[in-house]
């Protein structure tokens, strides 16, 4: 089957991630017929959910979800009303035993930190080896469409012990469809089925 149908690069882009030691979804082939016709391969990956948080992390913790950038969703402090949070947030395990207070109070600190102190505290709020390794990972990958893109197709996940987070892939289908030769402070377009649309800003970027 064709690239698009097979999936390959989001099964390689995954498998890449979880060798590499970064949290990644598994993912496996499944072949399906409808009425005694042709066979056609599909991609299957692992949902985000309390399974996959107690997998791929040692601790106990809370998994939250980024929403899109496209439908207003932004890594911008709001107050500290949750509720405000809806259409940037979704909180995914331990709905009845945590809420977003550890995530909004991250980003209030994120936005109102000083430059000193941003660098001074950031390893203290988040696991700073392993967001290095997502971002040299989703360069290497080509991904158009990680954390910093229109999708903004991330996941934190709050270590309730270490109180700190860890930035996690999702929805890697736009792996191996970036330029290699942009540079770091141009723009560009997500080629493929989102061809047009432009990497916005999300994420942890310090204003």
């Amino acid at each position: 089957g064709s690239a698009q149908s097979t999936a390959l690069n989001e099964a390689l882009a995954l498998t890449l991630i979880d060798l590499a030691g970064e949290p990644a979804e598994e993912v496996a082939y499944a072949a399906f017929s409808v009425n005694g016709g042709e066979p056609t391969l599909r991609l299957l990956v692992q949902s985000p959910d309390a399974s996959f948080a107690e997998s791929d992390f040692e601790g106990e913790g809370i998994l939250y979800k980024a929403l899109a950038g496209t439908s207003g969703g932004s890594f911008t402090y709001q107050g500290e009303d949750p509720l405000v949070y809806e259409g940037s947030f979704r909180q995914v395990t331990k709905k009845n035993q945590a809420d977003l207070a550890p995530l909004i109070e991250f980003i209030r600190w994120v936005e109102e930190s000083s430059d000193r102190e941003f660098a001074a505290g950031l390893e203290a709020w988040l696991d700073v080896e392993s967001f290095a390794r997502y971002l040299a990972l989703h360069n290497l990958l080509l991904d158009a469409d990680d954390m910093s893109g229109p999708g903004q197709n991330y996941y934190l996940f709050y270590d309730v012990e270490a109180e700190r987070f860890t930035v996690v892939t999702w929805d890697a289908n736009s792996t191996f469809r970036g330029d290699a030769a942009q540079g770091p402070f141009e723009s560009g377009t997500i080629g493929g089925p989102n061809e047009g649309l432009a990497p916005g800003q999300g994420g942890l970027v310090q204003p």
